[in-house]
């Protein structure tokens, strides 16, 4: 295992060089000049390994007063290790702060151009990794299916020069770009900027990297055998792609709240600190409470932000009796909770709202939660939330029992479900997007997915608990996959006493208590 590696936060400078490093063969007929045109714009140079080109590629490269080309007379083109290595020593050669690897067929979004300064000037992160999109067909649309999912998760393509020595998975293809123990030790930044692959645009290109790579890996050792022959499936599932996800969208951010006052003071200054800029941010709180304590905290976050609606649910009223025949579940909790959500659906739905942000109030958020979640373009989509209690996620895979995924042919009986337990909540570790049976807590729901018929009520012929629980069901049986999101784990804050230290620590960690940094001599 690596150990995290940080950086001297007292040793940087003002002045970052970042150098961009890349590798080329014959790219001058592609999108060669696309991609150098856009890094010129935002760094200092470029080390480019040419590998051999047979074309007059290395004389577009030199065309950038910025760039520094290291021309092969035999090509490496069969032994990517080697070329990443040799890219890496010569760029680390030329002194930088920062290394950017980026492959000729990429760019970056236009953001990149304006927040890499102030990404290379932070004292906190010594690593960024970004989701990359596979264009398919054209410009207007990219690939996502269960063999196309590279937008999902996070690669790291920009890291601080820390000085350690470069290791490398040592296999002629699928590498990595980045030295091992670089992208897996560096505190890193998971960022909402998106990379642009083009190199899949092409259906020429997508038949000569078929052939290829049928020949080279017939048995997929170093890739996916499926998805090589994924590649000339016939009507592949495309997504149009958005340069912008939603200018200044309208957000209901609502709650049902029944809470003590001391959970409930931390959930109001987590939403307090939640980053709504660009943001047409609207709250709506349905007050369920019965300690005024609580009651008078609403009214105070009412008062000091705007656009904020308090609804008060008598206590007295009851909405449903309990039904006899369950002994373990007040049914006529669930349907109270579940009358009060569906009112915050109807009020976002009212006010033509573009997202609805749902979140208990016993749930605290990362500052930047709301903006990444609505930057991963999902239509339903939840915030993992951990269980401290059980190390369980909220989310799950297969009904609400069992949390792991059973396959439309397999048998309950004939799997090792502890065994595929463990695999489903190890990738629910990493950071990055999963597709879930059900989600809940703490819930994005994009415009679209609310234009639908979904609400929390129970659905009559089956007999699960929660409201959650039925909301999913009923959401993904209309044809709404349902997700997660792993980046920016939240806090279910069950028991104030007994979590004061980790909710000490998230708060840092979440950016909602500032961090004290002391100088050192």
């Amino acid at each position: 295992m690596f150990e995290q590696v940080t950086h001297n936060q007292n040793k940087i400078s003002n002045k970052q060089k970042l150098i961009a490093m890349m590798i080329v063969r014959n790219e001058s007929r592609r999108y060669l000049r696309e991609c150098l045109d856009h890094l010129n714009q935002y760094v200092d140079e470029m080390v480019i390994i040419d590998d051999a080109s047979t074309d007059d590629t290395p004389e577009i490269c030199k065309y950038y007063d910025k760039a520094f080309v290291i021309e092969l007379k035999e090509s490496l083109f069969e032994n990517e290790v080697e070329l990443r290595r040799l890219a890496w020593n010569e760029t680390v050669k030329r002194n930088p702060d920062w290394i950017l690897t980026v492959d000729a067929d990429e760019v970056y979004e236009d953001a990149m151009i304006h927040q890499v300064k102030e990404m290379i000037h932070s004292c906190e992160y010594d690593a960024y990794a970004f989701r990359l999109y596979d264009f398919w067909n054209s410009r207007e649309t990219y690939r996502e299916d269960k063999n196309w999912q590279a937008h999902h998760f996070y690669k790291t393509f920009l890291v601080r020069n820390v000085g350690l020595e470069a290791e490398w998975l040592d296999t002629p293809k699928h590498c990595g770009r980045i030295p091992l123990n670089y992208s897996k030790t560096l505190r890193t930044y998971y960022s909402d900027i998106r990379v642009k692959h083009l190199g899949w645009m092409d259906p020429v290109d997508q038949l000569k990297k078929y052939d290829y790579y049928l020949e080279k890996d017939p048995v997929g050792k170093y890739g996916s055998l499926d998805q090589y022959k994924s590649i000339v499936a016939p009507n592949p599932n495309l997504i149009e792609w958005k340069e912008e996800i939603c200018h200044h969208p309208k957000v209901l951010i609502g709650s049902t709240v029944h809470q003590s006052p001391e959970i409930l003071a931390e959930f109001i200054h987590s939403l307090m600190n939640l980053d709504t800029n660009g943001l047409d941010a609207h709250y709506l709180f349905i007050d369920d409470n019965t300690e005024n304590v609580s009651r008078g905290l609403l009214e105070l976050f009412s008062r000091k932000t705007e656009k904020t609606t308090l609804q008060i649910i008598p206590q007295e009223e009851t909405r449903k009796e309990k039904d006899t025949l369950d002994k373990n579940w007040n049914w006529n909790k669930e349907f109270r909770v579940a009358e009060m959500k569906n009112m915050i659906l109807a009020h976002a739905r009212q006010m033509k709202a573009d997202y609805v942000f749902l979140i208990d109030a016993d749930i605290l958020v990362h500052t930047r939660t709301l903006k990444h979640l609505i930057a991963c373009d999902k239509p339903l989509l939840s915030e993992i939330v951990w269980d401290d209690r059980t190390g369980d996620p909220q989310v799950w895979m297969y009904d609400n029992k069992l949390r792991y995924w059973i396959g439309n042919y397999e048998n309950k009986e004939d799997i090792d479900s502890e065994s595929r337990k463990s695999q489903i909540l190890d990738a629910l570790m990493l950071p990055g997007i999963m597709q879930v049976g059900g989600v809940g807590a703490c819930t994005l729901i994009r415009k679209d997915a609310l234009s639908m018929p979904i609400h929390f009520h129970r659905i009559p012929n089956i007999s699960f608990d929660s409201e959650d629980v039925h909301f999913s069901i009923r959401a993904s049986s209309l044809g709404i996959p349902l997700y997660v999101d792993t980046v920016c784990p939240a806090l279910h804050l069950h028991h104030y006493q007994k979590q004061k230290d980790i909710l000490s620590e998230y708060k840092i960690e979440a950016g909602i208590t500032k961090k004290v940094l002391l100088e050192t001599g």
